[in-house]
This record gives structure tokens, C-alpha cells and sequence, in this order.
């Protein structure tokens, strides 16, 4: 029989330069880092719901409760807006309605500030911060942040209701009442003004970036717009869709247009600009920043977003996740992948072949191999308190009965070469042997 031969205590992971290093890492994957998990001690208990199409959360960080009586929480994944349904997840808890950060952002447009304490998220709709400062409380579960909507949205004449998995939202009937366009030194400006401020939307339609408005403009002031010439923008279209105005922009592939409001008169103003991106700073979560700025160098310029994590805070965890917990074969959205594992924070990573959908390069968890480096790349390991960024490689051999060494150059790769190559259960399920009988 052939037996698998691991030189130096059965597993060695050697630096380029013949240096080695024992694999006191627990946990390596390919550069960039893969994932982020956030594992909260149970403070609370969650009521999964039946038409949830989230996985189910069973446990909860509720850093505004003092009480020791677990807190019922009902959770959804999908919010009525003003007759429109749209993916956002929500959650209520003691009569207080929640959404998480990014339906604020992606399904109202309100703009979230720097922060300092995560129990407390300043944020900004059609307000002014410096004399109207809005602070909504927040919530944590094991996967999304929750801000307390619910004063905010009495303020807003908000008629908010619970229905099964979905929250429906309506929001007072809102007009555009004018539409402006002006050239920039730094690029082009668009301003509608609204008799009272509303939600609005922004996605993409293919080249073009579509700003919804949950507000009705009449027909003949959108018909009577006529777009002029722009530094930057290459179309612009402003059209009447019932209770909502349609901004349609075209820009270049490089570009994302600046979506924000003001107060006094409400106004909602588009910028296309190559800085777009705004610098953030926010608390997150007790160990977890949430960082967004622009980077200048001689060069140029660029926009990073970054999760600065504290390994030291009780509850924090980071793993590397995959797409299938039960094979290394295959790919998913990271937002995907981020619900299946029930991580909270989650960053995309790793290499893979996008034909055949294979793993190539280092993926290893709690001593488990799930992909064996290759090609000397580089990875991040971690554990045990050390962190380290290297080149590595994974030496095996296969010994046989009359001492033949067959050296292994992969292990659960999708690499593939000439030589022998080994996979584990880790791989995927094993395939049951099919027997056939000749006749």
C-alpha cells in the first residue's frame, strides 16, 4: 500500500528561500483576506420568521437593553416601499422598528456620518448635522446592524407597519417642483427641488446610472427640460413616472455620480465628479470600523473601503469563508456566501478559475487544507495571536512498499498538471462507487 508521506512532523509549509515556517496559523488564505466574521455573546432571542428568505439568526447583541429577560426579536427581508417591493432586511424589537444600514442607504438615500460610539449612528436626510442632528439608536444580530427608525419616521409622517416578513413603508405624496443643471470646474451638477423631502434610489441600467425619486413631477416641466452639454455627464433625462421622477445620467465607466440632499429648501443634488467617493470614519460595531476615504498619492488618486478590525474584542472573529460548506468546488455572490456562513462583515478574496469554478491557491481552517497553495503566491495566515503575509508551499509525498517517493505537487486544487495530485473529503462529497454487472 502507498502511504502519504508529509516531510517534518507530517505537514510543513515553507517560505520562498528555503526558510521555513512551522504552520502555527491556524487559519490561511490566499491573499487578499477572504472574510470577516463577527460572532456576538447571546443577549437576546430571535423569532425566525416563515416567510424569511434570510437565514435564520438565533442569536443577538442588543447594546441599548440592560435587562437580563431575553428581548423577542422579529426579523424580515423584504420592506413595501410606497407600493414597491424591494430586498431590505428589517427587524423590530419592543415596538421599535429597525432597518438595517444599507436599506437607509440603497432604499431612503440617508447618508450615514462618522461616528464614534456604535450604540449611536449620526445621519443625515435632508437635514442640516451641524443644527439638525439626527442620531438613531442601533441594534446588532449575529449577521446585520439595525437602525431605530422610529421616531425618525413619525417625524417624516412615515406609516409604518409589520406584515409577516415584509415592512411597509408609505411616505407622504412629495412633488418636484423644479430641475436645474450646471457646469462645474470639477465636473456637472443636477438640482431638483421637492416641496418636502422623500426617498429616492439609485442603480445602474446598464450605461446609465437611474436616480428614482419617490416624487411626481408634472409632465410638461419634464418635457419643457432640456439637457445642455456637460464637462463630464454624456446624456441626461428627466422623466415623469406617476408618483416618481426618473433622473436618467449617462457617464463614463470610471465614474459614479454623488447622490445627496439639502434642507431649506428641500433639494436633491447629483454630482458627477471623480472624487465621489465621501471619506467615513463610523462605529460600527464594538471592535469593527467601518472606513471609506480617498487616497492621494503623486500619482493620482483612489478611493478605498476597509473594515479596521480588533482581533482583542471579545466576540470578534475572523474566518475564511467559501461558497459551499460542503465542497471547494464552486462560486457565489459574496453577499451570498456572507448569509450562508452568517458572517456580518465579509470581503471579497481569493483566486479561482471563473471556467470550471475551481479553487486556486492557499484556503486552509483549523488545520483543515480545504485548497493547497500553488505557484508560490502569496497568503495571510493568522491565529493564536500571529499574523503573518508570506509566500508559501505545501511539500507532500507519497510513499510506496518498495520506497519509491511520488512527490504530491497539488492538494484540493483546481491547478492542474502533469504529476500526482491529491484531494480530501474536504474537496467534495465523496461519489458513491457504481457497480454494473455484465450480462
Amino acid at each position: 500500500m502507498a502511504r502519504i508521506h508529509r516531510e517534518r512532523r507530517q505537514r510543513q509549509l515553507r517560505r520562498q528561500g528555503d526558510r521555513s515556517a512551522k504552520p502555527s496559523s491556524k487559519l490561511l488564505v490566499a491573499l487578499p483576506l477572504l472574510a470577516l466574521v463577527y460572532a456576538f455573546a447571546p443577549r437576546g432571542s430571535a423569532e425566525a420568521l416563515r416567510m424569511q428568505a434570510a437565514p435564520s439568526i438565533a442569536q443577538s447583541w442588543l447594546p441599548a437593553l440592560t435587562q437580563a429577560q431575553p428581548v423577542p426579536i422579529v426579523q424580515g427581508s423584504q420592506i413595501n416601499l410606497n407600493g414597491r417591493s424591494i430586498p431590505a432586511f428589517w427587524s423590530s424589537r419592543q415596538q421599535r422598528i429597525g432597518l438595517s444600514d444599507t436599506a437607509l442607504l440603497q432604499a431612503i438615500g440617508v447618508d450615514l456620518l462618522n461616528s464614534q460610539q456604535p450604540s449611536t449612528q449620526p445621519v443625515q436626510w435632508f437635514s442640516q448635522p451641524s443644527t439638525e442632528p439626527l442620531n438613531l439608536t442601533t441594534w446588532l444580530t449575529s449577521q446585520y446592524r439595525y437602525l431605530d427608525i422610529s421616531d425618525f419616521a413619525q417625524r417624516s409622517g412615515w406609516q409604518v407597519q409589520a406584515n409577516g416578513a415584509t415592512l411597509s413603508i408609505r411616505t407622504p405624496a412629495a412633488r418636484v417642483t423644479a430641475v436645474r443643471q450646471g457646469r462645474q470646474t470639477w465636473g456637472d451638477r443636477i438640482v431638483l427641488d421637492l416641496d418636502r423631502a422623500t426617498p429616492y434610489q439609485v442603480s445602474e441600467q446598464g450605461s446609465e446610472i437611474v436616480v428614482a425619486i419617490d416624487g411626481a413631477i408634472d409632465p410638461a416641466l419634464a418635457q419643457s427640460f432640456v439637457a445642455t452639454p456637460g464637462n463630464r455627464l454624456t446624456s441626461l433625462h428627466v422623466e415623469s413616472n406617476g408618483a416618481q421622477t426618473i433622473v436618467r445620467i449617462g457617464v463614463p465607466n470610471n465614474l459614479r455620480p454623488r447622490v445627496w440632499t439639502l434642507p431649506n429648501p428641500n433639494r436633491l443634488v447629483i454630482d458627477v465628479r471623480p472624487d465621489n467617493v465621501i471619506d467615513r470614519d463610523i462605529a460600527w460595531a464594538p471592535g469593527i470600523r467601518w472606513r471609506q476615504q480617498t487616497i492621494r498619492t503623486a500619482r493620482g488618486q483612489f478611493p478605498t473601503i476597509a473594515l479596521i478590525v480588533d482581533p482583542r474584542q471579545p466576540g470578534v472573529s475572523l474566518q475564511p469563508i467559501w461558497s459551499n460548506p460542503a465542497s471547494a468546488v464552486g462560486t457565489a455572490p459574496l453577499i451570498s456566501m456572507a448569509q450562508r456562513w452568517q458572517a456580518i462583515g465579509a470581503i471579497n478574496a481569493g483566486y479561482f478559475n471563473r471556467n470550471n469554478q475551481l479553487p486556486l491557491g492557499a484556503l486552509r481552517q483549523n488545520n483543515r487544507w480545504v485548497s493547497g497553495p500553488i505557484l508560490g503566491r502569496g497568503a495571510i495566515g493568522w491565529g493564536n495571536g500571529s499574523l503573518v503575509i508570506d509566500r508559501f508551499a505545501l511539500q507532500e509525498s507519497i510513499a510506496t512498499a518498495t520506497g519509491t517517493q511520488l512527490p504530491i505537487l497539488t492538494l484540493n486544487s483546481g491547478y492542474v498538471q502533469a504529476g500526482v495530485a491529491r484531494f480530501t473529503a474536504d474537496w467534495a462529497r465523496p461519489i458513491p462507487r457504481l457497480l454494473t454487472t455484465k450480462f
